[in-house]
Formats: structure tokens, sequence, C-alpha cells
């Protein structure tokens, strides 16, 4: 089985840049710093995606774990990647680093092998390697066409008009919209969608509410009440009409149901007597 080689290229000004620069210049930034390229490594193997699996009680938590870091120190890093836009939350449980998909790059053993060979040697390519290169290339130039007619398939619950407008929000606000987040995107929605939410609702509260991912809702009050037993809910409209009843006694100017009752015996015996 051929293997598959994934590595982070990282920029040459990677340390240079602002963000990276303040990061290093918090109290402990040098750990902070290692806990964010730690993150990144995780995430080359999903695009950037970071799931959190509920392991521990938080990705805090859940990260300190798998990266044998801190958790205050990964805690202080997440709360600054945050901040200056270097991870989204895509939803409840994934969170995309959006420097690492263009930072990717991979090659299979065949090829990797022949590179090294190249070096070693410093000949011109032999048939063979020839042979190899064009096959890398025509793989990838099919993978890249595949990709480039590769297009996002609604499911019947998602409006089409309703999804351009969060993908072209998404645009406005400068984040992150390659097939990986929009794929977790539309699952996450279809999801809600099976658990009685309106994805199309959901889409435009986030926009609303200048959100920067999608949000499962708090539970209605109506539909806390479709949980309520038939018993339950048949002593709460029994109440409601009993306490209906006493306020209109007590607009007639009585204090209770048994006011009513004796005023109307006394009225009854009046007329008897007449």
């Amino acid at each position: 089985m051929m293997k598959k080689f994934i590595w982070l290229k990282l920029r040459d000004d990677f340390f240079m840049q602002p963000k990276i620069k303040k990061l290093r210049k918090i109290a402990g930034g040098d750990t902070l710093t290692v806990i964010y390229l730690k993150m990144m490594l995780l995430s080359i193997k999903t695009d950037g995606v970071i799931e959190y699996q509920g392991i521990e009680k938080g990705l805090a938590d859940e990260l300190a774990l798998i990266l044998d870091e801190e958790e205050s120190n990964v805690n202080i890093t997440l709360l600054y990647l945050e901040k200056m836009g270097l991870i989204e939350t895509l939803s409840e449980s994934s969170y995309l680093l959006p420097e690492v998909p263009p930072l990717v790059g991979s090659e299979g053993d065949s090829a990797e092998r022949m590179r090294r060979l190249r070096s070693k040697n410093k000949e011109l390519p032999s048939q063979c390697d020839t042979h190899v290169t064009i096959c890398d290339k025509k793989v990838t130039t099919e993978k890249e066409k595949e990709g480039e007619k590769e297009k996002l398939l609604l499911p019947d619950c998602i409006p089409q008009d309703i999804w351009n407008t969060w993908v072209k929000y998404r645009v406005d606000c400068k984040l992150t919209n390659n097939n990986t987040t929009l794929v977790a995107q539309l699952a996450q929605l279809e999801t809600w969608f099976h658990a009685g939410y309106e994805p199309a609702e959901i889409i435009k509260n986030s926009i609303l509410q200048g959100w920067k991912g999608l949000f499962e809702p708090k539970q209605s009050s109506s539909k806390a009440l479709a949980l309520v037993p038939p018993w339950v809910q048949e002593r709460i409209d029994a109440r409601n009409k009993g306490e209906a009843l006493t306020e209109l006694f007590q607009e007639a100017g009585f204090n209770n149901v048994f006011d009513f009752l004796e005023n109307l015996n006394q009225e009854e015996e009046v007329a008897h007597v007449f």
C-alpha cells in the first residue's frame, strides 16, 4: 500500500508576522506559539479542522490532553487565536485554523524516493524518474480538474438563495470558504433540521448577530411544552381556567367563588319573601 506524506509548509516570515510577534510577547508567549504550531500539525490531515471529541469537559482541556500542554496555556492560546481570527468556529464541535489549508503539502512515497535519489546523485532524471514525475503531475492535474468541477450539493432542507447569502456573508467577513468548511456546516445544518430546527432561520440569525459560525438554537418554550406529559398539561389548563374565573369574581367585587354563591343565595331568599 502506497504511503502518503503530509507536511506543514511554514512561510519563511512566519515568526515575523505581527500576530505571531504579538503572541510571543505575551507572558509565556514562546510556549503559546509552540501550542499553536502543535495545533496546526494536529489539523493537517483534516484541512485545518479540529474536532472536539467530548473526551474532556471542553476544547481547551481536550487539546491540553492531546498536545501534552497545560490547560491554562492552551486556554490562553485559544482566546488569542480567536481574537486574531486565527481560529474559527464551524459548529459546536468543529473548529478551523484558516492558515493551515494553504500551507499543507503532500506526496506519494514513490515521488519521495525519486526526489531523494535525484538529490543524492545530482544527475539528470532517469526514464523511470521522468515517468514517475509525469505520472505524479498527471494525477495532480486530474485531481485539480475534479476539484474545479466539484460542486456542493445542498440538502433539500437548505434553500439555495439562503445558502448563497451565507457564503457571500462569509466572503465579506474574510472567512475561509473551502469545501471542508462548507461541507461541515451543511452537515451540521441537516442534523439540526432533523432535530426540528429550520436551517434558513439558523443562517439568518447568525448573520443578524454578526457571528462567524452556525449555532444550534436554544430550545423554544413552545418546543419545551411539547415535552410536557398530557396529564400535567391538563392540570395546567385547569389551573389557568380557575385563575381566570377567580379574576372575574374579583372584578365583580367578590373575594372568591364562595362569596359569590353566598350573595346569590341571599338574593334568592329576598326574592322568595317578596
